[in-house]
């Protein structure tokens, strides 16, 4: 953090988590990113940041730890029950 510091001013939040959903083919299925986004809002997850990887095998959210095992739950009935 110091080192960061003598470039910007700096925040540090703790009490947050990274939550990914990883997989080939991603960016060609189109809709993994919204689908995502609703099962966790839905789910009252508030998403702080999304990132996606440059190679697309990745989406990533960070959220307050104490949501994760909602997050989880909401994102494994949205991939894996959900037909």
């Amino acid at each position: 953090v110091r080192e960061l510091e003598e470039l910007s001013d700096v925040a540090v939040d703790y009490g947050k988590c990274i939550l990914c959903v990883v997989g080939e083919g991603i960016p060609e299925v189109g809709n993994i990113a919204s689908r995502m986004i609703t099962a966790l809002e839905q789910a009252k997850v508030k998403i702080e940041m999304i990132s996606q990887a440059k190679i697309g095998i990745n989406i990533s959210v960070l959220i307050n730890d104490e949501d994760i095992d909602r997050a989880v739950n909401a994102l494994h009935d949205e991939f894996f029950r959900k037909k």
